[in-house]
């Protein structure tokens, strides 16, 4: 097997990941990235397996409505009874205009957990089945340490790890995909999506869903499991996991245009080598513009011969649209274009009455309005239309700047970015591909990695953004996982 991980996540603290290599006298060999502060890998290989996370849609959290008690607000009902709210002071530095100051702030309690919010007669409360964990670096070590699935999935049963699709390969040529996570039992008579009434007993939780009971998938027939964030039932073609074989309260998600691109492009590929999924993790196509390239080249067909476009600014626009191919590359003038387009589109149609919204027509109108002003925001603020991605969508680290692709802003890609606009229309990279690996579960193992700038955050270090350029390249280094 190859196992392709891209985690994305912000670039910076507390989500910015460190790259290691772990090796110690009892045996432990493990490479990958994981968070600063922890002493373990949380994305990875070691001598015979690979594994990696996506967030997923598991249900950990609930909202209780507690009724209140008219004659004391800080008493609710419960069944029979009353109870009373638990209390306690902290003290909280919260900087101002005048420096750091510590303000005193009282926190509420019910039996469901912490009080948020307090509306008229009734108080919210939530509740995490994230409360008891204790051990998560114990199960990541485990993890780190297992050499095959039967392990790796001992490991993993503990459900320390409270949310998180794993996508697991090894050696011997089994893979396995788990919708992992801490999900209490709960009554099936209540909406979990919503706030759940706290003053009867239905809604006590009865337990913590067993691992033996979450969506997974050993070797499917179709030789590949894939996660970008969508539901259980679409990791694979004729997966065979049904929504409805599944308790309602667990969670389970939806598609996505990553997902979708990354299906179809396993579906049409064979014999994919180590060279072809580093590419593909890069991968910018975007079909938001496939989609929705349609709507505006329509609307303009429909009107040119009465549009008024002086300067032929508006045909300028359609031209490069029409001969973009629909990636955010480095070299693209469409991208940005499309981008700014989409910036304006979206909130348009979203003031249109949902009964109208459907209406070709209407969007079509829309569209063309989007259009002109994308145009005159184009115009104003680069001197053009015709702007290359790579000039606009950049990586900063200390005074250095690298050219990027990526998806623009409102729009999905393989290569995701998360951006910050500047006033000057430029766009700085913030989050999104945080660490890029490939791992090809020969033997010995073998692995291609790429982080967002660099390993160190001291400035004078010459690991502070030594691979920016690799990020900025669409590019991998191949690591030195053994050891001699």
């Amino acid at each position: 097997p190859i196992l392709a991980m891209d985690v994305q996540l912000p670039y910076m603290a507390p989500f910015q990941l460190y790259e290691a290599h772990l090796v110690s006298d009892e045996g432990l060999n493990v490479m990958g990235a994981t968070f600063f502060g922890l002493p373990v890998i949380f994305f990875g290989h070691n001598d015979h397996i690979a594994w990696s996370m996506t967030s997923n849609e598991i249900d950990a959290f609930d909202l209780y409505e507690e009724r209140l008690d008219p004659a004391n607000s800080r008493r609710y009902y419960y069944e029979e009874e009353k109870k009373r709210m638990s209390s306690r002071r902290v003290k909280i530095r919260v900087r101002g205009a005048q420096g750091i100051q510590e303000v005193e702030r009282e926190l509420l309690y019910t039996d469901h957990g912490p009080v948020y919010k307090f509306i008229d007669n009734w108080a919210y409360a939530a509740h995490t089945s994230m409360e008891d964990l204790v051990d998560a670096t114990g199960q990541l070590l485990a993890m780190n340490r297992a050499i095959g699935l039967a392990e790796f999935r001992q490991a993993l049963s503990r459900l320390e790890l409270p949310v998180f699709n794993v996508m697991y390969g090894d050696v011997t040529g089994e893979i396995f995909y788990v919708f992992n996570g801490r999900c209490p039992v709960r009554s099936e008579n209540f909406d979990w999506r919503t706030a759940v009434p706290g003053w009867t007993s239905e809604t006590e939780w009865r337990g913590i869903t067993a691992f033996s009971r979450l969506p997974q998938l050993q070797d499917p027939p179709a030789g590949f499991l894939q996660n970008c964030n969508v539901a259980p039932d679409l990791v694979t073609v004729e997966s065979g996991l049904r929504r409805d074989d599944f308790p309602p309260f667990l969670g389970w998600g939806g598609f996505n245009h990553r997902g979708q691109r990354i299906l179809n492009w396993l579906l049409t590929h064979r014999g994919i080598g180590v060279g072809q999924m580093q590419q593909f993790i890069r991968d910018d196509y975007l079909i938001d513009a496939e989609e929705l390239k349609g709507l505006i080249l329509r609307a303009y067909n429909r009107t040119w011969a009465t549009l008024y476009d002086p300067n032929s600014q508006v045909a300028t626009a359609i031209h490069l649209l029409r001969s973009w191919d629909n990636y955010a590359s480095l070299e693209s003038v469409g991208a940005l274009l499309f981008s700014t387009w989409k910036a304006r589109f979206d909130p348009l149609l979203a003031q249109v009455p949902e009964e109208k919204r459907r209406g070709i027509l209407v969007q079509e109108k829309i569209a063309l309005a989007a259009l002109r002003s994308a145009v005159e925001h184009m115009n104003t603020t680069y001197g053009r239309l015709d702007v290359p991605w790579g000039q606009v969508h950049q990586l900063m680290r200390g005074d250095q700047v690298f050219p990027m692709s990526g998806a623009p802003p409102g729009t999905l890609a393989l290569h995701q970015t998360w951006t910050s606009r500047g006033e000057d229309g430029k766009m700085v990279v913030t989050g999104g591909s945080a660490f890029g690996m490939v791992v090809s579960l020969v033997q010995p193992v073998q692995s291609w990695s790429a982080l967002a700038f660099g390993n160190s955050e001291d400035p004078e270090s010459p690991h502070y953004s030594d691979q920016a350029d690799l990020q900025s390249r669409d590019a991998f280094k191949q690591t030195i996982f053994t050891v001699g």
